[in-house]
């Protein structure tokens, strides 16, 4: 019956029934499963092609959400930044200016000659003690409440080195300073040029070795103390003058002295200091080379 339905099959075709057998069946089989698998690649072009704008929305989606949580972070940081600490250290940088307009107004010329104007200076040396209380405050309470900061030490440093170098700048004019009090030049050139050959240094330091310890130094504050009490003296010398002129003399004329020389100290100190990590640096490369060739030997 299956030979019958063969024949019938080929006659309808119109080939022999001889010539249509097992091995043909075989072969349209196998041509079958390669043609299958030459359309499934086609119909999974065809899916990705369709899935291509769900995917780039879900793309558009997820890097929104990346995009927010980053916004997100950075005003997390900033909020930490803007702490109590950095607050004050910012108060002590709008106070500056105000500080010094009132040196100004202070100040004896033809404009200003009433009595009212020159008597600023107990103004000038209350705002300059609220900025020297921030300093110390601003300090202790970053320690205290662990909210030391990378942006509150940069602006620490830049505010107490602005305080320092616009004061005795200003009070080195003798139309602004009291009469014979004036800061020498040779003063203000060795406390700027002490901080400045320190930040050079520094500068020249990182460069040479990538990483530079910039803790303060025992001498660097000691300089600092006395550089702020000789604007407080300088401040006060002509009332000083009233209850004992030899005093007020010796007060800021030693004051002078004490600063160029603390100055040149901290300098001394900072360049030792340069010098010891430089040669600690030296050091761990010697060793560390020393090291790989013992193991390169073994």
């Amino acid at each position: 019956m299956k030979t019958g339905l063969l024949q019938t099959l080929c006659s309808g075709l119109g080939s022999p029934a001889s010539q249509f057998n097992s091995s043909q069946f075989q072969s349209l089989r196998q041509n079958r499963k390669t043609t299958s698998k030459l359309e499934l690649p086609r119909q999974q072009h065809l899916n990705n092609s369709a899935d291509v704008p769900s995917r780039r929305k879900s793309g558009e989606i997820q890097s929104s959400v990346v995009s927010g949580q980053q916004s997100q972070r950075r005003e997390a940081n900033f909020a930490v930044h803007l702490n109590w600490p950095t607050a004050l250290t910012l108060l002590r940088l709008l106070l500056l200016p105000l500080f010094l307009w009132i040196l100004l107004a202070n100040a004896v010329g033809p404009a200003q000659s009433s009595g009212e104007i020159r008597h600023l200076h107990w103004l000038a040396l209350a705002v300059f003690g609220v900025m020297v209380l921030t300093d110390k405050l601003d300090g202790f309470l970053a320690r205290r409440w662990h909210q030391e900061t990378w942006l509150g030490a940069v602006l620490d440093a830049l505010a107490d080195k602005l305080l320092i170098f616009c004061s005795l700048i200003a009070l080195s004019f003798p139309w602004i300073a009291p009469a014979g009090y004036a800061v020498p030049f040779l003063v203000v050139l060795g406390v700027y040029g002490k901080d400045l050959g320190v930040g050079l240094g520094t500068l020249v330091l990182m460069a040479a070795i990538g990483k530079v310890d910039t803790s303060p130094r025992l001498c660097g504050k000691v300089s600092t103390v006395l550089q702020l009490t000789l604007v407080a003296a300088t401040l006060l010398a002509a009332d000083i003058e009233r209850l004992s002129a030899r005093l007020a003399e010796l007060l800021v004329r030693g004051l002078w002295w004490a600063v160029i020389l603390a100055a040149a100290v901290a300098a001394l100190d900072y360049i030792l200091e340069g010098s010891r990590q430089y040669a600690a640096y030296r050091h761990r490369g010697v060793a560390g080379g020393t090291g790989r060739l013992a193991e390169s030997m073994v």
